[in-house]
Order: structure tokens, then C-alpha cells, then sequence
């Protein structure tokens, strides 16, 4: 059983289009699947930059959710549910675009998990998705099962 947030990045633009990508220094352990704001470039980098609260007023292109490959060398036999971005390390994020698709599992959600064709949303200082908040990331596609994980498919966009 997952005890962390599993991500998809079944639609994502930088799935093939670096500048799609961003790299992200994780200040506090967090989960694949979580929403942050990207902040500015870490000073005497040329590409991390720092992970930033979500504003109210956060556009949908500053914000990224977390891809990173689940990959814990101290950790063996590690699954998927079990990987989480540690504090210090560089996470892959997947910046919001119009039109892509992404999917992650209940423990992405705070407030309960979206029906299909609901609206999805981002809150101020949180990284969870919502089905109510501040800022609109887009719908609930579907939801689907693999016989082992649920999957929540968000389409990004209106």
C-alpha cells in the first residue's frame, strides 16, 4: 500500500519539451504529485530554483507539480507510494500548461478527493490540490483504477 502521493505525467508538455521542466531545491520533504509555486533562481545556479509558497494571485504557468523519478538509493526495495522528495536534494517539476493532463493519487487532495468533471484548485500556502481555492489548475478528467491505485486525472486548463 502507497504511503506517499504517486504521480503520472501522462500529457505533460515536459514529458518532451524542456522548457517545460524545472528544477527545484525541496526546502521541506514533500511527496511526487504536490503543486508548488516556482521561485527565483538559486544564487550561483544556472537552473535550480528555490520552491515558493502558492499566492492567491499565482498564475498557472508559476506553478509546477512534482515529478521526480523515484529512484532512493538508501532505500531498498522501495516501491513508487514509497518515494518522497527529501529536504536538500533537486526535485523535477512539471510546470502547469494549458491543455496537459496529469494524474495522482487521493493523498494529492485535502478536503476529499474531486468527482468526475470537477474543478480542480490550487490554495494559498498550501501544495494540495482542492476541489474549491484560489487558483484554478483545471478538471477532474476521470478517475481511474488499475487494479492496485486509484488515479485522479486532472486536465490542466479551462
Amino acid at each position: 500500500m502507497a504511503n506517499h502521493v504517486m504521480f503520472r505525467s501522462d500529457a505533460m508538455a515536459g514529458t518532451t519539451l524542456g522548457q517545460y521542466l524545472v528544477s527545484l531545491r525541496v526546502a521541506t520533504e514533500i511527496d511526487n504529485g504536490m503543486l508548488v509555486a516556482v521561485g527565483s533562481l538559486e544564487e550561483g545556479q544556472r537552473e535550480v530554483k528555490a520552491m515558493a509558497a502558492i499566492g492567491a494571485d499565482t498564475k498557472l504557468g508559476a506553478i509546477a507539480v512534482l515529478g521526480s523519478e523515484e529512484v532512493d538509493k538508501e532505500a531498498s526495495f522501495d516501491t513508487v507510494g514509497g518515494f518522497t522528495n527529501k529536504v536538500g536534494t533537486i526535485a523535477r517539476g512539471y510546470i502547469l500548461h494549458d491543455g496537459g493532463a496529469y494524474a495522482v493519487t487521493a493523498g494529492a487532495f485535502e478536503g476529499g478527493v474531486p468527482a468526475k468533471d470537477a474543478k480542480v484548485y490550487a490554495k494559498a500556502g498550501s501544495n494540495k490540490h482542492f476541489t474549491a481555492g484560489d487558483v484554478e489548475i483545471g478538471t477532474c478528467e476521470a478517475i481511474e483504477n488499475d487494479g492496485a491505485t486509484t488515479w485522479y486525472v486532472i486536465r490542466i486548463g479551462a
